[in-house]
């Protein structure tokens, strides 16, 4: 996947409108199902829905939307409205739901039972269209979740929409409106340089594959 990475006549950077965009939402539109602004992708740790486990027993698809309903605490009635899509190659679960409120649950889950089985999660939320990715560095791990978006969402950075530290390090993405990444933001009164962020393809060491990390790899004993 190629990012136009030509500079902005006023020292940023700028993707072409009509090509994916620097995040994930482009990525997980398997099945007809399209993540949206409002959609959460949750990562299964271990096995996937459909996977055979050790013990003989398989899960069969179908069994993946209950699994996710019961694990956000959503009723049938109301889940009928959200739309689910397993990502075998990257092992991951795709969720789509009208409004943002119904996102909040999703966005929650932290573990999945299937059947007798209970497997560690993580879910987060996917970038819509419209937006891009920067990266700054060097952001002290001192720093809480809620530190870390305090000081880039606020007026001083007016396109700026998250930001997200990347799992267990210093560096910290950066979601802006627009096709325009800036240079420069403000982070808690000091001036940051912010670098677009590219898109790099996952390899799984386990099992040596493409298109997944070793931690949510579907096959691990390949």
């Amino acid at each position: 996947m190629v990012r136009d990475q030509t500079k902005h006549q006023e020292g940023g950077w700028r993707r072409r409108p009509g090509e994916e965009p620097a995040s994930n939402a482009s990525v997980y539109r398997e099945g007809g199902v399209y993540t949206e602004s409002d959609a959460v992708r949750a990562e299964d740790h271990h096995d996937e829905p459909n996977a055979q486990p050790a013990d003989g027993s398989h899960y069969q698809k179908d069994r993946a939307h209950c699994c996710i309903r019961n694990a956000a605490g959503v009723g049938r009635e109301v889940a009928e409205e959200d739309s689910v899509c397993l990502n075998e190659r990257q092992n991951v679960i795709v969720v789509s739901m009208p409004s943002e409120d119904r996102a909040r649950p999703y966005g929650c889950i932290c573990k999945l039972r299937i059947g007798d089985r209970e497997f560690e999660a993580s879910a987060y939320r996917v970038a819509p269209d419209n937006t891009s990715k920067g990266l700054i560095r060097g952001i002290s791990l001192d720093e809480k979740t809620a530190d870390v978006v305090r000081s880039l969402v606020n007026h001083r950075n007016a396109n700026v929409l998250h930001a997200k530290r990347m799992g267990n390090t210093t560096t910290v993405i950066i979601l802006s409106d627009g096709y325009y990444v800036p240079r420069y933001v403000n982070y808690g009164g000091m001036v940051i340089r912010c670098t677009l962020y590219e898109k790099h393809i996952d390899m799984c060491y386990d099992c040596g594959r493409l298109g997944h990390r070793a931690d949510v790899c579907p096959n691990p004993n390949d």
